[in-house]
């Protein structure tokens, strides 16, 4: 059994950003703190952990301009993939999204990661930038229908 949440404790959010760590900048080389930017004061933050209170997925949202959120820093520890958690993250930041007004929410998704958008309801935009000179992104989005 999952348990999807906002980070609440210093753990919870020092488990969270080493998870998006260890997925998203790790395999690369790149540096602790990397895995961070200018608007995680700024954004709704979702974990997903199990029974034990192990974080094994996370995802964060944030507003890039009235009416526009972006998801960013989605990942899964790679023993949980393939079974729905992805989904539910995605799902949890929609819901949030809705809730503040977001009309649209935009993407740079890995390649690899392109498929499990167009699940969600994404469609693509244009060619994303190259992470780290290896890691080909598509720009995508959806638009959201809010709920009155």
């Amino acid at each position: 059994m999952y348990k999807i949440q906002a980070p609440e404790s210093e753990q919870d959010y020092a488990d969270y950003y080493e998870l998006r760590w260890r997925i998203l900048r790790a395999p690369w080389g790149q540096a602790r703190g990397s895995e961070k930017d200018e608007f995680e004061d700024l954004s709704h933050h979702v974990c997903v952990k199990t029974d034990s209170g192990e974080v094994i997925g996370v995802g964060r949202l944030h507003t890039v301009q009235p009416g526009i959120a972006q998801i960013r820093y989605m990942a899964i520890d790679e023993d949980f993939r393939q079974t729905g958690i992805g989904r539910k993250i995605y799902q949890y930041l929609e819901d949030v999204a809705r809730k503040s007004d977001i009309n649209k929410i935009i993407i740079d998704a890995r390649i690899n990661a392109v498929g499990f958008y167009e699940q969600m309801g994404f469609i693509i935009t244009g060619d994303g930038h190259t992470l780290f000179d290896v890691i080909q992104h598509k720009k995508m989005e959806k638009k959201i229908i809010l709920i009155e």
